[in-house]
């Protein structure tokens, strides 16, 4: 099935637009939560039912990629590329929503994200073996940098937050994944407008 509406600008800004939550979260709510622990419960339900939200659309879209030419022409290595890698975002939003929202130990949504985030270099590997997407330096960047925040997830749930090491583990996790989402939004916002004169063009 062939479809007009190209997904892939809309779940590059969800991607920047969750990842940037994430990073609020490890940034300052972590921290209010550890000075008002009665804000606990209703920091993480509200903040749960925000990235399950985003978690849901993307899920939709990463279905969208598998079961038509999206792109309007047969293209399966963007399909397996983008489909993957949409799908570990998404799947790690629903279950670190779930998690958070019914208080379980969040140890077992990072190893979700470890493993998701080596999936990402092997995504880097595919960009700059095949030259694919318009910009792959870019495009090389960006899953660089979702890698490394899958990883930097590990450290942030395993060190104990009475240490100060816990403390820097969340900035640096928080600083990797507002990387991650500036290029994710740079991308999602260039590839609306490119897609649009592309359609428009003589």
């Amino acid at each position: 099935m062939v479809v007009t509406h190209n997904p892939l600008p809309m779940a590059l800004i969800l991607v920047g637009a969750g990842g940037m939550m994430v990073a609020a979260y490890l940034i300052y709510f972590y921290g209010l939560i550890q000075k008002k622990p009665k804000t606990k419960e209703s920091i993480n339900k509200s903040f749960a039912l925000a990235i399950g939200a985003i978690g849901a659309i993307t899920l939709l879209i990463t279905f969208q990629h598998i079961l038509t030419e999206w792109a309007g022409f047969p293209a399966p290595h963007y399909t397996e590329l983008f489909s993957v890698t949409l799908a570990i975002f998404s799947m790690l939003m629903l279950i670190g929503s779930f998690s958070l929202y019914t208080g379980a130990d969040l140890r077992f949504v990072s190893y979700f994200a470890a493993i998701g985030g080596l999936m990402m270099f092997q995504a880097v590997r595919a960009v700059l073996s095949f030259n694919l997407t318009t910009n792959p330096t870019l495009a090389a960047a960006l899953y660089t940098f979702a890698g490394l925040a899958g990883l930097s997830l590990l450290p942030v749930t395993h060190i104990p937050e009475t240490r100060q090491a816990h403390r820097w583990a969340r900035w640096i996790a928080a600083a990797i994944v507002i990387v991650m989402s500036l290029i994710a939004l740079y991308e999602g916002f260039n590839a609306m407008y490119g897609h649009i004169a592309e359609a428009v063009a003589p």
